[in-house]
């Protein structure tokens, strides 16, 4: 499977996993997929959905990184199970009276159905209580794609172009070294290993 990219093909996305044999088993309809901003999750997360016949969730939607995406189905479903999606973010921080539910939905939404949940969210306790979270995930089939922190921020600055204006750029690579070593020990706790070639080809 290509690893579309900047209009690139590149045919060896570099990643670690673990547990992806499990994916699509019962209880087990979740994959989770990891990576530095700026590394190319969702391009990757939405071309592996089509193979798989899954539907990606981008957990960015629904924490405040970009606008909700109200036309999802799993938008609709958060809706319906009474989460003001207008609400998730109020003066630009997270509302986590109603942030606090959509780990819990999200796992119930995909009882039925095959799911690729994406974002930085897994490794950076946004989603829920960081240990809580790390049991759980540890059963759990996870991908994590591996891009330098250099070449992460540089993608993420020529995305955001319009975000990036009067950004401090200081502060910026500061966020990714934190974001980067959030990663890295993410990783190990969940026992990724690297792969060599795309275990979904």
């Amino acid at each position: 499977m290509g690893y579309l990219l900047n209009g690139l093909i590149n045919k060896k996305p570099k990643l670690k996993a673990a547990r992806l044999d499990q994916y699509g088993q019962s209880g087990h309809n979740i994959l989770y997929v990891a990576g530095l901003s700026g590394s190319g999750k969702s391009t990757y997360s939405k071309e592996l959905a089509k193979k798989l016949k899954a539907e990606v969730v981008e957990l960015d939607s629904y924490y405040g990184a970009k606008p909700n995406d109200s036309q999802s189905d799993f938008h609709r479903y958060l809706s319906k199970n009474q989460v003001n999606t207008k609400r998730l973010v109020a003066n630009k921080k997270l509302n986590y009276n109603e942030s606090d539910k959509i780990y819990g939905l999200l796992k119930e939404y995909a009882k039925d159905r095959r799911v690729i949940a994406e974002g930085v969210q897994l490794f950076d306790g946004t989603m829920a209580e960081k240990n809580k979270l790390r049991s759980d995930l540890s059963q759990e089939p996870i991908l994590s794609l591996q891009v330098s922190r250099r070449k992460a921020l540089r993608r993420a600055k020529e995305r955001d172009q319009a975000n990036w204006a009067n950004v401090n750029l200081k502060e910026k690579k500061k966020e990714w070294r934190t974001q980067n070593n959030n990663k890295k020990e993410f990783e190990r706790a969940m026992g990724l290993k690297r792969k060599h070639q795309d275990p979904f080809k």
